[in-house]
């Protein structure tokens, strides 16, 4: 189905508290003055504690029922590898490391991404895309195998 969007993430109850406890943190931050205000991580027990069920951070992995090489070390090993082999691109010159960077946050920084062809769009940042439920720029792939595929 032409234009078909993949669902929205909802924030819920959880994203809701995160936004009201950062909100409650920087009304409490201290004066502009500098005047022996509290300070933005001086917490009550209760408040921490508050805090502390909207962990854990990060939350712990979830393995991919789909993927039964998920976690193991050959699996992962071989990955990175693959990640840095220029053999995998048309022209055998590129790997994803030259758009996604690793000293650089798993992008390039730069407006549009330069590959086998010049792109419309930056090159996606790939830190933390773990714990992603749609990928890429429409969010078209609903796993990062498909999202491999399309580069």
């Amino acid at each position: 189905m032409s234009g078909a969007q993949p669902p929205r993430r909802r924030a819920g109850r959880a994203g809701s508290l995160t936004a009201l406890a950062l909100v409650a943190c920087l009304a409490q931050a201290s004066p502009p003055s500098g005047g022996a205000g509290p300070s933005l991580l001086d917490f009550t027990a209760d408040e921490r504690a508050a805090i502390a069920t909207h962990g854990p951070w990060p939350p712990p992995p979830v393995r991919d029922a789909s993927n039964r090489a998920d976690g193991q070390a050959p699996a992962i090993d071989y990955g990175r590898a693959l990640f840095f082999d220029p053999r995998l691109s048309a022209s055998g010159r590129i790997s994803c490391t030259t758009c996604h960077r690793p000293e650089s946050g798993f992008q390039d920084g730069l407006a549009a991404a330069r590959g086998e062809a010049a792109g419309v769009r930056n090159t996606l940042g790939l830190d933390d895309v773990a714990w992603q439920r749609w990928f890429g720029w429409d969010g078209a792939h609903d796993s990062l195998w498909s999202a491999s595929l399309a580069p």
